[in-house]
């Protein structure tokens, strides 16, 4: 008499790297500002901002602007001034806590103008003054439409202004500043200068 004995097998599938049942959504971003596509004239600015859904915190930004502007790592970096004429895409790409990345973008077209400037007239260029003393501030503006409004940022070497020529500006403090000059003309568009005042 011959005995079998039958094997039962069973094969056990060991899944690994897999959130089964975790419920979380995969990582997505909109550039939520500007909505799509735009046109604006050199010298103009346009907001940024975007909203992330899905994907684990933290979350960190990269806008890339195409060349029309400088890079920012903030979520919402804002008005963005876009000064040479030509096409750009601003890509935004977020990377979740876990590594994943997702990506939007948005085209800015940036069509050539009579360019808006502002200009420093006094002083006229970088300068070296010692504590205590002050500098006279002066500016003048080329083409755009009125009315324009002027923001002086002093670097914290002084109180800001807002005023087209604020004058005399006392450093009290040893330290470089630099000093930014924003006008704005009655259509939005954006232009700066700035000049380096250095306090020893």
């Amino acid at each position: 008499m011959i005995t079998r004995a039958i094997g039962i097998f069973s094969t056990v599938m060991l899944m690994t790297g897999c959130n089964f049942g975790s419920g979380q959504d995969n990582l997505t971003v909109n550039i939520t500002s500007p909505s799509g596509d735009i046109t604006i004239s050199g010298g103009q600015s346009v907001d940024f901002e975007c909203s992330v859904s899905g994907g684990s915190s933290p979350y960190t930004y990269q806008w890339d602007f195409g060349g029309g502007a400088t890079s920012s790592t903030e979520e919402n970096p804002g008005s963005i001034i876009f000064s040479t004429a030509g096409n750009y895409t601003v890509t935004l790409t977020v990377t979740d806590g876990g590594g994943e990345t997702a990506e939007a973008s948005v085209i800015v077209s940036v069509q050539s103008s009579a360019a808006f400037t502002v200009s420093i007239t006094s002083p006229s260029g970088n300068t070296t003054i010692s504590p205590g003393q002050s500098v006279n501030f002066q500016s003048s503006v080329t083409n755009g439409t009125s009315p324009y409004t002027f923001q002086w940022d002093f670097g914290g070497g002084a109180t800001n202004s807002t005023e087209q020529n604020p004058g005399s500006i006392i450093f009290s403090t040893a330290g470089t500043y630099t000093v930014t000059l924003t006008g704005t003309d009655g259509s939005g568009a954006k232009t700066q200068e700035m000049v380096i005042v250095t306090v020893q």
